[in-house]
């Protein structure tokens, strides 16, 4: 189901790494006799072209040297190379250095080497990180020149340095979990909204085009990677300009921080849901495997694939804004939590998907942190103009705004007589409270 570090990989895979020279791998190491092994060293690479060579440095020395470097960088399907020392080694003593680029203009033959990070006796250490030092690549503007870059990217002969701010070199494994998400703006102004069991958790600003950038959360809760939900949350188009905001997410981890163990989901995997992921074949449709082309607001997690065929699974769709931007919105079926947002103060939409067939009656749209100081002129308050229910599978909806007679609130504020529980007061939640539709509607409106 998912791809993962496997428990520090399997038996036969750090014997196979122990054994003297392979010719399917290239290791140029000498046969080691038995002896103690004090630290463990695993690189996670992969090879632009399978032939890609790199050495293990410690204190400045080749330790090792590995060729033929294998994976699938695209796909975020890195090779797990393990070198062992009977030194205890420490992150700042190791250099990871790319040893034979080559590229052919004519040919389009290029070796690039992408490094995702080492763990070292099971602290983990990116290549991102703010503390990891690169001798430079070649972007668009040519050669970057050394620095921290955090990147993944050896596309010229160079080095990575871990901890090379001089930050703690043995950090103890901690509790909790450690979020990353893998993704590419088409701008370079897309905004990815992480939740966690329906909560914003965190936003991430893409702040480059057609760049693959990584972004990162940590979290002291345990968390499994079906409790992550990845949105794009803020779509422009303005044709008169060419603006066109689409984001592309590749993978999204979920990285045990007390075990390095990690769980990997690829956006063309079958359990990877999108709700309006685009393809050239069909557009922007919900479903699964479908990859992560977001061309639209739109959210991708984790989930097992509907026996059904689809057919009972409803949207829940809110358009809404908020007086602060602190507000939070909860989409409640049957007094059930299915989905919390934090929301912004320009109007947007947001979703929910329950595998159920669920009538508009059942839903609830509620206003759940008001807070009000006079003093500071500080009013949280929530603007709903609509929300509808969607068959995921016919694609038909049923749509109500919250002043129609139909539509009940119990947080709506008039001045005529204050905040009284009723039917069509209007769209503004001004204290905690909620709209729900009271009886059927006998036609969907589309």
């Amino acid at each position: 189901m998912f791809n993962s570090i496997r428990n520090r990989l399997s038996q036969s895979k750090s014997e196979s790494n122990r054994s003297s020279t392979r010719s399917n791998r290239g290791l140029t190491v000498e046969p080691l006799e038995p002896r103690l092994m004090l630290s463990t060293v695993e690189v996670f690479v992969a090879g632009e072209t399978g032939e890609e060579a790199f050495n293990v440095l410690i204190d400045g020395e080749v330790a090792q040297t590995f060729e033929n470097v294998g994976g699938d960088f695209d796909n975020r399907d890195f090779e797990v190379l393990i070198f062992e020392t009977e030194d205890t080694v420490t992150a700042d003593r190791i250099e990871i250095e790319f040893i034979n680029d080559d590229f052919n203009e004519e040919t389009g033959f290029d070796r690039n080497l992408f490094v995702d990070g080492i763990i070292v006796d099971g602290a983990v250490f990116e290549t991102e990180e703010p503390t990891t030092f690169s001798t430079g690549f070649i972007d668009e503007d040519g050669f970057t020149g050394p620095g921290f870059l955090e990147t993944e990217i050896l596309n010229v002969d160079g080095k990575f340095s871990f901890l090379a701010d001089g930050g703690p070199t043995t950090p103890t494994p901690g509790e909790g979990t450690r979020i990353r998400v893998d993704a590419i703006g088409e701008t370079g102004e897309e905004n990815l909204q992480l939740q966690i069991d329906g909560v914003a958790v965190a936003d991430f600003q893409l702040d480059s085009a057609d760049v693959s950038q990584s972004f990162f959360f940590v979290t002291d809760e345990d968390i499994d990677i079906s409790q992550l939900r990845i949105s794009f949350t803020n779509d422009d188009f303005d044709p008169a300009t060419g603006l066109d905001r689409n984001v592309t997410v590749s993978s999204f981890q979920a990285i045990d921080l007390a075990t390095a163990d990690r769980q990997i989901a690829r956006t063309t995997d079958a359990n990877v849901f999108g709700n309006n992921s685009y393809t050239e074949a069909d557009g922007a449709q919900p479903g699964f495997g479908r990859g992560g082309v977001l061309i639209t607001n739109g959210f991708l997690e984790v989930r097992e694939a509907d026996g059904g065929g689809g057919s009972e699974r409803t949207r829940i769709r809110v358009d809404a804004l908020g007086e602060t931007g602190e507000e939070i919105l909860e989409i409640q079926v049957g007094g059930e939590v299915v989905g919390s947002f934090n929301v912004s103060t320009t109007k947007d939409f947001y979703l929910a998907t329950v595998d159920a067939d669920v009538p508009l009656e059942d839903v609830q749209i509620a206003f759940v942190n008001d807070d009000y100081d006079p003093a500071a002129g500080f009013d949280r308050n929530l603007i709903v103009s609509s929300f509808q229910v969607i068959d995921v599978e016919t694609g038909e909806r049923q749509v109500v705004l919250p002043t129609d007679s139909r539509v009940f609130s119990t947080g709506t504020y008039l001045d005529e007589d204050g905040v009284v529980s009723g039917f069509g007061r209007g769209d503004t939640l001004n204290v905690d409270g909620f709209f729900q539709f009271q009886e059927a509607i006998e036609e969907s409106l589309t």
